[in-house]
């Protein structure tokens, strides 16, 4: 998700499939690597929101097709190169 007034702002924003509970809330900052566990998994670390205040996480991904998690990692680091760009300007 793309912040609404501050520029170069992302988070990530995660519901289980079946009953909608929010698993991930965090901003996409410089300090996270996202890396494959393997074709189909992805892991990072992150202060993560979703259980109320922030409190450091490390976060798993698991999708149905290789191409759905390659795209969500391109997308990931995408939008990772965006905000470390704008936060040291």
């Amino acid at each position: 998700l793309k912040h609404k007034t501050k520029a170069n702002s992302y988070r990530v924003l995660m519901r289980r499939d079946q009953v909608l509970k929010l698993c991930a809330n965090h901003r996409i900052s410089a300090d996270i690597k996202l890396e494959f566990m393997n074709e189909k998994q992805l892991r990072w670390l992150a202060n993560d929101c979703s259980e109320g205040g922030p409190s450091t996480e490390l976060l798993a991904v698991k999708f149905r097709h290789a191409e759905d998690a390659k795209s969500f990692h391109e997308n990931f680091t995408f939008l990772f190169a965006k905000s470390v760009i704008w936060s040291c300007d």
